[in-house]
C-alpha cells in the first residue's frame, strides 16, 4: 500500500510539474509573439520611412551607436551618420527607390532583449523618363536590441542579391 501511495504522489508531482512547464512554455510563446509583432512594426516603419525618402525618420529606428553596412560595402556608424548617409542616397542613387515585396524571413531571439532578423525585399526605381527601372533583390540582416521598451536596430547589414528583371533578349 505504501508503495502505491508513493507512486501516486510521484505521478501527481509529475503531472503538476508538467503543467507548470506547459504554462511556462505558453507564457513564453505569448511573449515571443508579442515581441515578434513589435519587431515586425519596426520593419514596417523602417520600410515606410525608406519609401517616403525620410532619412531622419529612418535614423530614429537605430541605436545611437549603431552600425550599418550597405549593399555596396560602405560602413556607417552612429544614428547621425546613418541619417547623413541616407540623405545622400535619397538625393542621388535612391532618389526614386522603393522597397516592395518585403518579407520577414526569420526572427530569432538571442535573449529577451536581443534579436536577429532576416528580411528580403525588392528595390525598384523610376527612371528619369518615368519608366520603371529594373528590380533588384536584396536581403537585410539586422540585430535589434530592446532599449527603453522599444526595439531598435543595433547592426544592419544589407546584401544585394541581384536583379529580378529578366535578362535582355540576345542580339
Amino acid at each position: 500500500m505504501r508503495s502505491t501511495q508513493k507512486m501516486l504522489v510521484l505521478m501527481l508531482n509529475l503531472v503538476a510539474l508538467s503543467s507548470v512547464q506547459v504554462g511556462s512554455a505558453q507564457d513564453q510563446t505569448k511573449i515571443d509573439n508579442a515581441e515578434s509583432a513589435a519587431i515586425r512594426q519596426v520593419v514596417d516603419g523602417f520600410m515606410s520611412n525608406f519609401n517616403a525618402h525620410d532619412p531622419h525618420a529612418i535614423s530614429a529606428w537605430f541605436t545611437e551607436d549603431s552600425d550599418y553596412i550597405n549593399g555596396g560595402g560602405i560602413a556607417t556608424h552612429s544614428r547621425t551618420g546613418i541619417e547623413e548617409h541616407y540623405g545622400m542616397l535619397f538625393s542621388g542613387s535612391l532618389k526614386n527607390g522603393q522597397r516592395t515585396a518585403v518579407v520577414v524571413k526569420s526572427i530569432r531571439f538571442l535573449n529577451p532583449e536581443l534579436a536577429a532578423v532576416d528580411i528580403s525585399y525588392d528595390l525598384g526605381s523610376v527612371n528619369p523618363d518615368g519608366s520603371l527601372g529594373p528590380v533588384h533583390k536584396g536581403l537585410y540582416n539586422w540585430i535589434l536590441v530592446k532599449q527603453g521598451g522599444h526595439w531598435l536596430i543595433e547592426i544592419l547589414h544589407e546584401i544585394n542579391i541581384g536583379s529580378g528583371s529578366p535578362p535582355p533578349p540576345p542580339k
